[in-house]
């Protein structure tokens, strides 16, 4: 979760709001850093 919460600041753009995924990360626990992985990165 640490991971992913530091990469998402990180970065500057996301798929979606940044906000959003920073939500989504924290609060759905263990799917929420895959889901960001998965689909949140542009890259």
């Amino acid at each position: 979760m640490i991971t992913a919460l530091a990469d998402c600041l990180k970065r500057d753009k996301t798929n979606g709001p940044k906000w959003m995924w920073i939500l989504i990360i924290i609060f759905v626990n263990i799917l929420g850093p895959i889901l960001y992985f998965v689909i949140g990165r542009k890259d």
